[in-house]
């Protein structure tokens, strides 16, 4: 007990600068994020060089300083008349040290588990049309720099802003080719349905089907009905309303994510069915980025199980004649 009390010396600030750096680690990864979202920086620099992965990027090099400053700096703490103050800095560094590794590891190992898509849909035989208006609005937003309101040519090949297309392929620059072998060339709707699991199996596909499932809702409401409806559930999203158009039965919003301020865009198609009823379909895409890391499976996928949810509330509510006998 009195060598507890007796002062750490060395010891105590080599502990003391361990616990310090796990906390720097806790700012740095919160800095490459919020410092994109704010516009500090860009994303390139925020996700791909201050984040990094487990081969580029400063990332790596933080977590590990940080780890060998805690080993040290506990051995050193145990050794010849252990110190107890430095020992638990130490231990309080390590515990921060491994959440914010294990979240920074667990990212790595999505990205590498997910394919390289930046969108998602729930039909890719009759997809979701973005209107002109949106479509401007993308390449406004992202590639007009010297904010004039037009986007020159040089502009628009330098934002890096991903190319709208009805029926989307994937397309990967020769080093993404050697990440994601055997995906450049296929069409967007293959590689979504190869990676949805099916709920007819019950779960035991979500492993290695890591997207949920995204389907065409149906409802028996009217068109109207269904319309305000939807619309009303995008808003509670907190999702930013790029319009809505009653007559085309569109709506389109944009959703930013928390940490790095991403920008996906999202389109509704609220349609009448030729035997009565109406059908709803979603589809999202991310502004750039060659992998969304499954944000827009997720965010498809949820909103439809949401939007189902309604739907069977809102027929509850509605009293139908009798079919014909």
């Amino acid at each position: 007990m009195a060598s507890a009390i007796q002062s750490s010396g060395w010891r105590g600030k080599l502990a003391g600068l361990a616990l310090a750096w796990s906390l720097f680690c806790v700012v740095w990864f919160a800095a490459a994020a919020l410092g994109s979202r704010y516009g500090l920086w860009s994303w390139q620099f925020g996700l791909g060089q201050m984040q990094g992965n487990v081969n580029a990027g400063l990332g790596r090099f933080v977590l590990i300083i940080g780890a060998v400053l805690c080993v040290v700096g506990l051995i050193a703490a145990l050794i010849r008349n252990p110190r107890v103050r430095p020992v638990m800095l130490c231990l309080g560094a390590i515990l921060i040290l491994f959440m914010v590794g294990g979240r920074w590891f667990g990212f790595q190992l999505t990205a590498l588990a997910l394919p390289p898509l930046h969108e998602a849909s729930t039909d890719w035989q009759d997809p979701v049309p973005f209107s002109s208006n949106l479509q401007t609005k993308r390449e406004l937003f992202q590639c007009d720099r010297n904010g004039d309101g037009e986007v020159s040519d040089a502009e628009r090949g330098n934002c890096g802003l991903n190319a709208y297309e009805l029926y989307p392929t994937v397309t990967l620059p020769a080093g993404a080719q050697e990440r994601w072998p055997g995906f450049n060339g296929k069409t967007v709707e293959q590689v979504q349905r190869d990676f949805e699991w099916d709920p007819a199996a019950g779960g035991d596909d979500r492993e290695e089907k890591p997207y949920p499932p995204m389907h065409t809702a149906t409802t028996m409401l009217d068109r109207d009905t269904t319309f305000e409806l939807v619309a009303d559930l995008a808003y509670k999203q907190g999702w930013e309303f790029i319009g809505a158009n009653h007559e085309a039965g569109r709506i389109e919003v944009t959703a930013t994510t928390t940490w790095y301020g991403f920008k996906d865009d999202i389109a509704f198609r609220v349609r009448p069915l030729e035997a009565g009823g109406t059908e709803i379909d979603m589809r999202s895409m991310s502004r750039v980025g060659l992998s969304d890391l499954g944000a827009n499976a997720r965010r498809v996928g949820d909103f439809m199980e949401k939007l189902d949810r309604a739907l069977a509330e809102a027929e509850a509510t509605v009293s139908y004649p009798p079919d014909p006998q």
